[in-house]
């Protein structure tokens, strides 16, 4: 009995994603918390942040939430707000 198995596509992360994600995690802010805040699932959050799906609409908020959720410091590092 043979089975199928699907090809892994390997995606990169977008660039625009990494520092997103980077402050999310050192704020301890889930995926689901942000796909909450800006009126999207947690799947499709998901696929856009790691680069399976293209949604411009939801990166746009995505990156909105971003600049109002966290600030520049004067380290040059972001802070939750």
């Amino acid at each position: 009995m043979s089975r199928h198995l699907g090809t892994c596509r390997r995606v990169e992360i977008p660039a625009w994603a990494r520092p997103i994600r980077h402050d999310m995690v050192d704020a301890n802010i889930t995926i689901t918390a942000l796909a909450r805040e800006i009126g999207f699932s947690r799947a499709y959050i998901s696929d856009v942040m790691n680069g399976t799906r293209i949604s411009p609409e939801a990166q746009e908020k995505i990156i909105r939430w971003h600049e109002q959720n966290f600030r520049q410091s004067n380290s040059n590092t972001k802070e939750a707000i």
